[in-house]
């Protein structure tokens, strides 16, 4: 439910009310703060989830490109710009900070004095009689985990590119408290904030179950102000209710939570269906094109001559951030095949829409 148009609200806001958070004029107490990181998932799922995250971690730092970009050096532009891409890549909540000196845990990175923290909640639960339930349960936070780290990777990548000295900081593979730096980015409440039972940090409108990764770099970033207060029902005022400036509002995360997982955001199962497409489709004259009649294919295979098979991995990635993607799934490539297990899973399979009736 919504009363507000987004269409005129600024990207790097996200989609939260994060600006009518009370912000403190000082910097907040990290003295208490500790991280409180969820075990690796041991389920089936977290042990695939984590094989990616692993993946990702491998390229969390290298060295930047040899010369700057002519970007400017603007630090409210470079970390509206760095949040934006955070939400596009669908963070829940992002900020930046000046690194408090508590907040290094290892060996301190030469010259990052600034962070860009990222939070990413946890997905919807499946009801207990969904069949899912059983395979995703427990794995809650690795999956929440992997788009945080994901997110953090091409981040880094990204000011790399433009010739700035950038690090991704993971649940393993860190060398920050990630609890002090959110904190210090007003992503958390600070240490004399709500606490979970579990010593995690509640973090504004989604709590506590999310997932962090931190992004350090040399270059300067706008840093926002430390959270003010405790968390309430009622933080954001009635603007979080209403979703003043565009944001999203307490009312759609009530009817979102609502639905049933295996239904999308959108009410689709309301569109009215038919047995057949409306399109005139004439099976019979649709050739199936193997997929070796693919130019690119037929380039790698050497049909089109010696040149276009060596020149075949040629692209110009015309953005760097188009470039910042492109490590990351060359090297997700592997992973995409695979044996297929010997025994098929002695699992009862109901179909889809059965239960999406039930849960209705």
């Amino acid at each position: 439910m919504r009363f507000i148009s987004n269409r005129d609200r600024p990207v790097h806001l996200g989609p939260f009310p994060l600006e009518r958070i009370t912000r403190a004029a000082s910097p907040p107490d990290l003295s208490a703060l500790q991280d409180a990181f969820p075990p690796r998932s041991e389920t089936p799922l977290g042990r695939i989830v984590n094989e990616y995250i692993a993946l990702f971690e491998r390229f969390r730092t290298e060295d930047p490109a040899p010369e700057r970009a002519p970007y400017p050096q603007e630090p409210r532009r470079l970390a509206s710009e760095l949040k934006a891409n955070c939400y596009f890549l669908n963070a829940s909540l992002a900020g930046c900070c000046e690194i408090p000196e508590s907040a290094w845990t290892g060996a301190r990175i030469d010259g990052h004095g600034h962070a860009l923290a990222i939070l990413v909640e946890f997905g919807s639960d499946p009801e207990p009689d969904n069949l899912a339930a059983g395979w995703i349960r427990g794995s809650e936070y690795d999956c929440a985990l992997l788009r945080a780290a994901e997110i953090a990777t091409i981040s880094a990548s990204f000011l790399r590119r433009l010739g700035i000295a950038a690090t991704a900081h993971t649940r393993d593979r860190t060398e920050l408290s990630h609890a002090k730096v959110l904190a210090a980015a007003g992503l958390v409440y600070g240490a004399n904030g709500s606490r979970r039972a579990d010593g995690r940090a509640i973090a504004p409108f989604i709590g506590s179950r999310y997932a962090s990764c931190i992004v350090t770099t040399s270059e300067p970033l706008a840093a926002d102000q430390p959270l003010c207060g405790r968390g309430s029902f009622l933080e954001g005022g009635l603007g979080w209710w209403l979703g003043a400036g565009g944001a999203q509002t307490w009312w759609e995360r009530r009817l979102a939570s609502r639905r049933p997982s295996d239904g999308s955001r959108f009410p689709m199962e309301k569109i009215k269906r038919v047995p057949e497409p409306t399109t005139l489709v004439l099976e019979d004259e649709v050739p199936r094109v193997p997929k070796r009649a693919n130019f690119f294919t037929r380039a790698l295979n050497g049909d089109l001559g010696d040149k276009a098979q060596r020149e075949r991995w040629r692209f110009a990635y015309k953005t760097p951030i188009a470039d910042a993607y492109v490590k990351l799934i060359r090297a997700m490539v592997p992973l995409q095949n695979g044996d297929v297990f010997s025994e098929r899973n002695k699992i009862r399979m109901t179909p889809l829409s059965t239960h999406a009736a039930s849960s209705r």
